[in-house]
Order: C-alpha cells, then structure tokens, then sequence
C-alpha cells in the first residue's frame, strides 16, 4: 500500500530555488562558504564559528548553532514552532594555506558586522575566491624547503645535510599538493 501526502500550496512556498532564495536561506549559504574557506585554509575551528556567528547575528533573524567537525561544518537555525528547524551541512576538504584569502574572508566578516548589506557580501565573496593565486606553485615549493634548510641549519654546517633536508623538502612539499 502507498500512502502519498498531498502538498498544499503554502508548503512549497518556503521551498525557493536559485536566484530566489530567501534572504534568510541566502545568509546561511554565505555563513557556510565563508567558514568552509575559513576552515579549508587553516583557521581554527574556534574562531571559524565565531566568525561564522558574527555574521549570523548580523543577517539572519534568528539564532543559528554552529558545529564544526572535522570535515564539515554544520549550522542549524531553529525557525520557531510553526515551521520545521533549518540544517545545512557543508564538506570541508583541506587546501594550501592561503593568508591572503584568509584576511581577506576575515575583513569580509568584519565589513558585515558593521553593516554591508547581502547583495555586496555576495558578491565581493565572489570576488574573493575568483583571485587566482598570488605565486606559482614552484616558488611556493622553494621557499618551503628553503625554510626546511635553514631549519637544519641551526643544528649542523654540513652542507650535504642541508641540501638533502632542501631536497627532501621539495618532496614533502610536491606530494603534499598532490
């Protein structure tokens, strides 16, 4: 036997798709790009959720709860009695640490709590993970392992273990970006 719910119009009303979304819904997919760039990059779950909070506060009506773990990132808005809880749910995968997309995300955050509006986060967020790394890759090895080298450095003045620590740098660096 197979039961079917009839759906009423005023339940596919809240169910808005694309460019219509909700301001409310669109604040929690901003608060969910913002922490997964946030999280992918290095930045600690602690002020990842205090970020990610600050800007629900700002935009969203309601309170919104937090949880990160240690490959996703959970918000959940309770909407009240009358209408059924709110849960996004958002895979984190690890990337290079970027500090440039980091301060930038940061002020982002910062411009929203004093006031910028959802359509200019929206879009400078676009913005901002549109910029294409600063250096190549290569010198990003380089400068990695020349920070290996001089490490090795301090505790010893052979060369042939300073330019192996180099090398072995440049390895560990190569796969890490694999």
């Amino acid at each position: 036997m197979i039961y079917e719910r009839a759906i009423t119009p005023a339940a596919t009303d809240t169910q808005k798709v694309g460019r219509d979304l909700t301001p409310n819904m669109r604040a929690l997919r901003l608060t969910m790009r913002i922490a997964e760039q946030l999280l992918c990059h290095g930045v600690s779950a602690h002020d990842v959720v205090d970020s990610a909070l600050d800007i629900t506060e700002t935009l969203c009506q309601r309170r919104v709860h937090i949880d990160i773990n240690a490959t996703s990132i959970m918000a959940s808005q309770d909407r009240g009695i009358d209408r059924e809880p709110l849960t996004l749910i958002r895979t984190v995968s690890m990337q290079n640490p970027n500090n440039l997309i980091v301060q930038e995300m940061q002020d982002l955050v910062r411009s929203i709590r004093g006031g910028l509006s959802l359509d200019s986060a929206e879009a400078r967020f676009e913005k901002i993970i549109a910029v294409k790394p600063t250096y190549p890759s290569w010198l990003t090895m380089i400068g990695n392992a020349s920070v290996t080298a001089g490490a090795t450095m301090l505790f010893t003045n052979s060369w042939v273990v300073v330019v192996t620590t180099f090398l072995v740098g440049c390895l560990v660096d190569r796969d890490s970006l694999a």
